[in-house]
């Protein structure tokens, strides 16, 4: 029972995590994107008063690269490295920024009369809770578009997670002496001769130096 609590416990701390890593992800991804956008209003005035709509979608295929770029400088830093070059930019800023176009822009837009209604304090929850909520879905498309373009050895890893074999058969638990594991005080034990063990629950060899318990 014990050594099963303290793997829940573990579940709940790797949940709590990924859902931390996530946020972290969509905020940084906009404080990146925030820093970008002077550059990005710099060049989309300039190159559409040199080249008109030449100059435009050349703006915009960069607002893109500049996209994916941030994503890739996020993933990178809480996730797993990412490819590098114009082309993998210009590919997550494509699938990351049309996502967040239909997954938060179009929504936002409406609800924009029934949050005008609003009183201004609801008004300032109401936008304090739909950034926490669109930070989680950013990180969250981030890591996943972000996945499609990683290094080729971390990809590799990744697929096979996705492949998860078949869970190992348990061994049978010899624990005449119900000795307990000293990390999780479980005692679904393989005792050893030689008074090493095997704890099922953690998943841990016990050296016979380790016990912090002994036979009653």
């Amino acid at each position: 029972m014990a050594g099963e609590q303290a793997r829940r416990i573990d579940q709940v701390k790797d949940i709590l995590i990924k859902v931390a890593k996530y946020f972290a992800h969509g905020i940084l991804y906009s404080v990146v994107i925030a820093l970008f956008t002077p550059v990005w209003v710099f060049l989309f005035f300039g190159l559409s008063f040199v080249g008109a709509l030449l100059g435009i979608l050349i703006a915009f295929v960069l607002l893109y690269i500049l996209i994916g770029l941030a994503n890739s400088v996020v993933t990178s830093l809480l996730w797993f490295p990412v490819r590098h070059g114009w082309r993998v930019y210009l590919g997550q800023g494509l699938a990351l920024g049309l996502s967040l176009f239909f997954v938060e822009f179009v929504p936002l837009l409406l609800l924009a009369d029934p949050l005008r209604s609003l009183s201004p304090s609801d008004q300032s929850t109401a936008g304090i809770v739909i950034t926490v909520i669109y930070a989680f879905i950013a990180g969250l498309l981030g890591k996943a578009i972000g996945a499609h373009w990683a290094a080729p050895r971390v990809r590799a890893k990744l697929e096979l997670g996705r492949l998860q074999a078949p869970p190992l058969p348990e061994p049978e638990v010899h624990n005449p002496e119900e000795r307990e594991c000293p990390r999780c005080h479980g005692k679904r034990l393989v005792v050893q001769k030689d008074q090493s063990a095997y704890c099922i629950d953690c998943r841990k060899g016990i050296h016979p130096n380790f016990w912090t318990a002994r036979p009653a």
